[in-house]
């Protein structure tokens, strides 16, 4: 019997299974460090490409040169700005209806994986979207096989017993 379910497409539910669905193959699987509060926040993609840790933030109307900050310390990747509203020559709000974009101060903060170091980080702006690379930070290591000795070799013996009366 088919049981029919209302779509709810912002459940909690279903947007913390998207997220560990995305996150959940990744090395990096719980790094970005949430907002301040009283802060906007620009939206970013996360992705690896060719072993490099790629960071994208969608920033249009901002001055990459004078009104961003990309720095490093402690393993956390923080980009960091300003985008400011726009001066009306009426002095008012400029004669806006509505107003989705969101002016002042942000912050953006990913904690880098494990081995990855702040050397080579390169940023660009094009077309509103800063685009900030890590090398080789997203590279994997290759898992490999521990062996797993028990202690106990033949005839109850201790390993370090065994091999003494090999000797």
């Amino acid at each position: 019997m088919t049981q029919l379910v209302r779509y709810q497409p912002w459940s909690l539910a279903g947007l913390e299974r998207q997220i560990e669905g995305l996150f959940g193959a990744l090395p990096y699987r719980s790094w970005v460090l949430p907002a301040r509060t009283g802060q906007w926040a620009p939206a970013c993609d996360v992705f690896s490409r060719d072993g490099d840790l790629v960071v994208e933030l969608d920033l249009p109307g901002i001055d990459p040169g004078k009104d961003v900050q990309v720095t490093v310390q402690d393993g956390t990747l923080c980009i960091s700005g300003e985008r400011h509203r726009p001066h009306a020559d009426d002095g008012g709000d400029g004669g806006y209806a509505w107003r989705d974009w969101r002016y002042g101060p942000f912050e953006r903060g990913f904690t880098l994986p494990e081995g990855a170091t702040g050397e080579g980080i390169t940023a660009s702006y094009r077309d509103g979207v800063l685009e900030v690379v890590v090398p080789k930070a997203a590279q994997r290591a290759e898992p490999r096989q521990i062996p797993v000795s028990t202690g106990v070799g033949k005839n109850g013996q201790t390993a370090v017993n065994a091999s003494q009366g090999a000797a």
